[in-house]
C-alpha cells in the first residue's frame, strides 16, 4: 500500500529549495515498501507549455550531441534542455557501490547502472574533491558543481536544475510527460503515465536498489541522485513513476541504489 507522511522537520529544508526555484512544494514519502520520504512539487507559478519542446510523435527537433567518456570510452547521447546539456541516457561506469539491476549484466546495459549516493557523489575523492566523504552519517553541503561520478567536464545536477526543467514544461505534470521515453513504460491504465519525451531527455523506467539489496520497481519507477543532501542518511533525488506523469522530488535513503544523469559545465 502507497502512503504520504508529512514532516516538520524536512520543511525546514524545502523552504531553502523553494527559494532556490521559486515553486511550492511539500514533502511526502516515497511510494514504495520501503520509508523514504520526498518532495512533492506543484505546478510552478506563471509557467506556460514552452518552447523547449522539440520532440513530437512526427518530429525529433531535439539539439543532440554526444559524450564520450574518457574513463572506459563509452559513448553517451546528450541533448539540450533549455540553456543546459543533459546526458540522455543513465551513466553506465562501473565503480565501487553501483549496481546492475538483479545484478545482471543486461541491465546495465539498457538501463545504466544503480548507485548510492556516496557512489555517485565520488566519496573517495577519485575523480574530485568537492564530493569526498560525501556519504552516510555525514551532511555535505558542497559548494560549485559536484563531479561525483560523471564524466570530466560534468556534474550531478542540483535540485535547482531540476526546477528549471518544471519551469521550462509548464509545471509538475508537464515535466514529468516530457521527461520519459514514449516506451518501455508498465501500463498503469487509460495511459495515465505515458510519456511523451517532448525534451529528448528519454528516462525510462530502471528501477532502484532497494534498502536491504533487494531490487523493484523496473518499468514502473526511476530516480536520479542529486548533488544535494537533506540530512545524514537521506539525499534528493528526482522520481519518475508510471502512475502519473510528475516529476516529482524524494529524499532517500542515501544506501539506496537509483540512477544518475549528469550535466555538462557551464
Amino acid at each position: 500500500m502507497h502512503f504520504w507522511i508529512k514532516s516538520l522537520a524536512i520543511s525546514a529544508a524545502l523552504a531553502m529549495i523553494v527559494a532556490c526555484g521559486d515553486d511550492d512544494s511539500d514533502f511526502t514519502t516515497r511510494p514504495s515498501g520501503d520509508s523514504s520520504s520526498s518532495i512533492k512539487s506543484s505546478s510552478s507559478k506563471g509557467a506556460t507549455a514552452n518552447d523547449a519542446i522539440c520532440k513530437t510523435e512526427t518530429e525529433d527537433n531535439c539539439e543532440y550531441d554526444s559524450l564520450t567518456d574518457s574513463r572506459d570510452d563509452q559513448v553517451y547521447r546528450t541533448v539540450k534542455i533549455g540553456e543546459h546539456w543533459w546526458m540522455a541516457e543513465n551513466l553506465n561506469y562501473e565503480t565501487d557501490n553501483s549496481f546492475c539491476y538483479d545484478d545482471e549484466d543486461i541491465y546495465c546495459t539498457e538501463f545504466g547502472r544503480l548507485y548510492t549516493w556516496a557512489a555517485a557523489m565520488d566519496s573517495a575523492g577519485r575523480w574530485g574533491s568537492k564530493g569526498r566523504n560525501c556519504g552516510l552519517d555525514r551532511v555535505c553541503t558542497p559548494e560549485g558543481n559536484v563531479r561525483g561520478v560523471c564524466p570530466e567536464g560534468w556534474h550531478l545536477p542540483v535540485t535547482k536544475e531540476f526546477f528549471e526543467i518544471i519551469k521550462m514544461a509548464g509545471g509538475q505534470s508537464l515535466a514529468g510527460e516530457m521527461m520519459k521515453f514514449t516506451d518501455g513504460w508498465k501500463d498503469y491504465g487509460e495511459k495515465r503515465g505515458i510519456g511523451s519525451d517532448g525534451f529528448g531527455f528519454s528516462a525510462l523506467a530502471a528501477g532502484i536498489r532497494g534498502l536491504f539489496e533487494h531490487y523493484l520497481e523496473i518499468g514502473s519507477e526511476t530516480y536520479f541522485w542529486t548533488a544535494t543532501d537533506s540530512d545524514s542518511l537521506r539525499a534528493y533525488a528526482m522520481g519518475l513513476l508510471n502512475r502519473n506523469t510528475n516529476l516529482e522530488y524524494y529524499v532517500l535513503p542515501k544506501s539506496e541504489g537509483v540512477s544518475v544523469r549528469c550535466v555538462k559545465d557551464e
